[in-house]
């Protein structure tokens, strides 16, 4: 079964908008955030967990929350976490069978570009159908 991971990231990415409520590639991206933008969201879809059974595709994803300040950092993490667990969603034209949180948000202090920005990661699994 090929899987359009691209497609996938991007769906993954406009549900994560729709909870946010941030515009998608002005302030919440697929893949990573742009260098040079001081806040952002990028929604990544990480390594396939399916193995070689013939159930729905299963993967690791996260949700990395960057921000000037930890609180606005905790408060959008916040908001995405007050959304899951997450069945029966679509995005981008992908069916996700459910989106699940692996833990809570880790919150840690970064140097971007001799700039202190405070960043809050969410691991999550994700069960989709995929497109096509």
């Amino acid at each position: 079964m090929t899987i359009d991971t691209t497609a996938t990231e991007k769906g993954l990415a406009e549900i994560v908008a729709g909870w946010t409520s941030l515009v998608s590639g002005v302030s919440i991206f697929r893949g990573q955030i742009p260098d040079g933008k001081a806040e952002g969201v990028a929604v990544a879809l990480l390594d396939d967990l399916s193995g070689n059974t013939p159930e729905l595709p299963l993967f690791n994803a996260q949700v990395y929350v960057k921000r000037t300040s930890r609180d606005a950092a905790r408060e959008v993490a916040d908001l995405i976490l007050d959304q899951l667990p997450a069945f029966g969603l679509a995005g981008n034209g992908v069916a996700f069978n459910s989106i699940l949180r692996r833990g809570g948000a880790a919150a840690f202090q970064v140097d971007d570009g001799g700039e202190i920005r405070h960043v809050c990661t969410i691991n999550l699994t994700v069960r989709f159908y995929p497109a096509g």
